[in-house]
């Protein structure tokens, strides 16, 4: 393994992942979200944990690089997207499905979810196969 992609993936990983969610959640899917406003904490709440946020962007950006490079092939691009797509159907069935069941939220905000995640996934993957390129 070469730490030093390793690293550069994974903060490249948990970059990507901070901005796509956000423009996921905050611009793509912001009607959904108003639309069932009374399930989500307020403005000031949701804000006052965010660290916590940015640490599990954190976590899973690592874990899924590691993940990666646990079975790198060498492939290229299509390696990761392939990756991507496997890990983040993973992720994104489980989160939407187990948020729908729980929150009395449209089924349109857990499909944008799972849609959104699947493809903040498949970007992460094309982008740590691009890096993590070992010579």
């Amino acid at each position: 393994m070469n730490r030093r992609l390793f690293i550069i993936a994974g903060l490249a990983a948990f970059v990507l992942m901070a901005v796509f969610d956000w423009l996921l959640n905050v611009v793509v899917l912001a009607e959904l979200y108003e639309i069932s406003k009374g399930v989500w904490r307020s403005r000031s709440a949701q804000e006052a944990l965010y660290p916590l946020a940015f640490l599990n962007y954190l976590f899973i950006s690592f874990i899924f690089v590691a993940l990666f490079v646990r079975g790198y092939r060498n492939k290229g691009w299509a390696e990761g997207v392939r990756f991507g797509l496997i890990f983040g159907a993973a992720i994104a069935t489980s989160s939407a499905i187990q948020k729908y069941v729980l929150l009395e939220i449209p089924v349109q905000l857990a499909l944008g979810w799972f849609m959104g995640l699947l493809f903040i996934y498949m970007i992460l993957g094309l982008i740590v196969a691009l890096i993590y390129r070992e010579a």
